[in-house]
């Protein structure tokens, strides 16, 4: 393992942005995990970005783009960047780590189902980091990201995309808090998510958990959802859609398990 000194002329920053540059994989990888545990101090976040950290990063999520084990190592060091406020910036106002990281809900035919499983929930905890600023759920909203998260199913339910994989049930959680967060921050994005998440979809949603509550998440899973109903409802017309969606009468019908609660 690659040993990570405290001092920033010891680490040499710029020299492991090289090796992430010109390495081979192997050496990528152990930079990659040194960069992970020195980026848990937050204030280690800025020296990262400043000597160049991000678009290297971003490189080799490219360069290994079927390889979600590595993708997995990568995207650990992006979630502890973005839990800082620099990171954070950094990373909504470079030109293309969102669109980037947004590519990896669609994963080549041969990655491994497992590996992707791990990779995406990752990602959902990272773009967590990135939406809790409303300058974050706007970036994440241009890049589509409420089109991507419907679109894998992050509900269980909806097309998926080409894509065969199953959400686990950690990472559609995670991907509802996502959304709960885009939707509740700015209101561009509460209105521009009009298209891609209406009554039925929510509404089929709620049902598909209570057919089965441990594949659907339980009720960590519900609480999020109803959380993002309760965003969703705020304007006049998605509250219409869920009405016409029968979402009322599902509440207060005898098979809605909250009933019971």
């Amino acid at each position: 393992m690659l040993q990570v000194p405290a001092a920033y002329g010891n680490w040499d920053l710029p020299g492991k942005v090289q090796r992430l540059k010109s390495g081979d994989d192997h050496e990528q990888l152990q930079v990659v995990k040194a960069m992970a545990e020195y980026f848990l101090v937050h204030e280690r976040v800025y020296e990262g970005i400043r000597a160049g950290c991000l678009p290297a990063l971003l490189r080799c999520l490219e360069a290994q783009s079927s390889n979600f084990d590595f993708i997995y190592e990568i995207l650990g060091v992006m979630h502890n960047m973005a839990l800082d406020a620099v990171g954070r910036t950094a990373m909504i106002g470079h030109q293309s780590a969102l669109a980037t990281l947004r590519n990896l809900l669609f994963p080549d035919e041969d990655s491994d189902p497992d590996q992707v499983t791990k990779a995406r929930t990752v990602l959902a905890r990272t773009m967590r980091n990135v939406c809790q600023i409303p300058e974050g759920c706007d970036a994440s909203l241009e890049n589509g990201f409420i089109e991507a998260i419907v679109l894998i199913g992050p509900v269980g339910v909806g097309s998926t995309a080409g894509t065969p994989i199953e959400p686990s049930p950690v990472a559609q959680t995670e991907w509802l808090r996502v959304i709960h967060l885009m939707i509740s921050k700015t209101e561009d994005a509460l209105r521009d998510s009009d298209a891609q998440l209406d009554g039925p979809l929510w509404l089929a949603a709620a049902t598909h958990w209570m057919q089965d509550p441990k594949v659907y998440g339980g009720e960590d899973y519900i609480c999020c959802l109803l959380d993002v109903l309760m965003s969703y409802s705020m304007l006049d017309n998605h509250r219409d859609k869920l009405v016409k969606a029968g979402f009322v009468e599902w509440l207060g019908g005898d098979a809605n398990p909250l009933k019971s609660r």
